[in-house]
């Protein structure tokens, strides 16, 4: 059995304990929690976030350790798990965005793009600092299709990137990375 598997077996016999009534130590024999509610077994949601938890567990563990096709594996894994479900809440995006990261450290430019994406189409489905972090993976997305001679699709992500950080509340713009988006996008104009 993998490590991964093993770290998501152990969140999922924790996730049933606790939610069995476990920490509290045994359970009435009537069938409720020690606060009087009924326990039961775990809902699909909590069996998913037990499954994201333990593969971001895995990730992290697997980056500190410098195992990155580890922790790239475990970050696809963790998005995979809401992937499933199709819940559209932030931790999905952020393993999708974690992925392109790592993909990106790697080398692997078009799984990095893939999974920029799917963290934008995440991000611009929430308001504040998802957008923000939708500004960043767009911004990273025109690096890359800089780097692939793809510059009209740089341009394109470049400039997505600009408009979510000038649609920002004034406390959420970040004045230097506009700056370098625009110095990107001048460089372009200028052929580099």
């Amino acid at each position: 059995m993998s490590r991964i598997t093993c770290g998501i077996a152990r969140a999922l016999i924790l996730a049933a304990g606790v939610l069995a009534g476990a920490c509290g130590g045994p359970a009435p024999d009537d069938g409720t929690t020690p606060e009087g509610e009924t326990a039961g077994p775990p809902t699909p949601a909590q069996l998913a976030e037990a499954q994201y938890d333990a593969y971001m567990d895995q990730a992290g563990l697997a980056v500190t350790e410098g195992r990155t096709q580890d922790a790239l594996d475990a970050y696809l894994a963790a998005a995979d798990v809401y992937d499933k479900t199709d819940e559209v809440i932030v931790e999905r995006a952020e393993a999708h965005y974690l992925a392109g990261d790592l993909a990106y450290q790697r080398m692997e430019k078009d799984l990095a793009i893939e999974q920029y994406q799917k963290a934008v189409d995440i991000y611009l489905r929430f308001t504040g600092n998802s957008k923000i972090k939708a500004a960043v993976a767009l911004t990273n997305m025109g690096v890359i299709y800089k780097e692939k001679t793809l510059k009209d699709k740089a341009r394109n992500c470049w400039e997505q990137a600009l408009q979510l950080y000038k649609e920002a509340p004034h406390e959420l713009q970040d004045a230097a990375n506009m700056r370098k988006i625009e110095q990107n996008l001048r460089d372009l104009d200028s052929g580099f």
